[in-house]
């Protein structure tokens, strides 16, 4: 919630077009509708989550823990890897995105091999995913950054690759 007195009103430029209404806040501020395809989604994410939601959610958290359990007991094997974030699967700790190295490894060529031997159905990425100073001035990775998989509820586990 945002307030402005009237004087502060008064003072504030819109930030929309110059056609767009301007004598509120929300018109100085708003700068335009919302996104179409977004609102139209709205109906279908809440047929997702069912007439529990709650119950939904707790099934999806289930799953996302278990698949990346699966990956994370893979790497934490691994002495040649560097996971960036919590090491556990717990939910409760960490998201389903996981960042990681390989020592000796560009990240770039870890996906690359990793889509060559899923032909390309495992979503894996590199990158500094618009962390450029965290990758570059925190961590020491400059531009070629971490590996990074989502293990996300809309994902399945394949065995063959782990």
């Amino acid at each position: 919630m945002l307030y402005a007195s009237p004087t502060a009103l008064k003072a504030v430029k819109s930030l929309g077009h110059h056609f767009n209404p301007s004598s509120t806040l929300q018109d100085k501020l708003g700068l335009a509708g919302s996104c179409y395809e977004l609102t139209a989604s709205i109906p279908a994410v809440l047929a997702y989550f069912g007439d529990n939601p709650a119950e939904s959610w707790a099934a999806i958290e289930k799953h996302e823990e278990k698949l990346q359990g699966t990956l994370l007991e893979y790497l934490n094997a691994r002495p040649d890897v560097t996971i960036y974030g919590e090491p556990s699967s717990n939910t409760k700790k960490r998201v389903s995105t996981i960042g990681f190295v390989v020592t000796g490894r560009k990240s770039k060529d870890v996906v690359e091999a990793v889509d060559e031997l899923s032909n390309g159905e495992m979503g894996i990425r590199w990158g500094t995913f618009y962390s450029v100073r965290l990758a570059g001035e925190i961590l020491n990775l400059e531009y070629d950054g971490v590996v990074r998989v989502s293990m996300v509820h809309y994902n399945t586990r394949k065995s063959s690759l782990f």
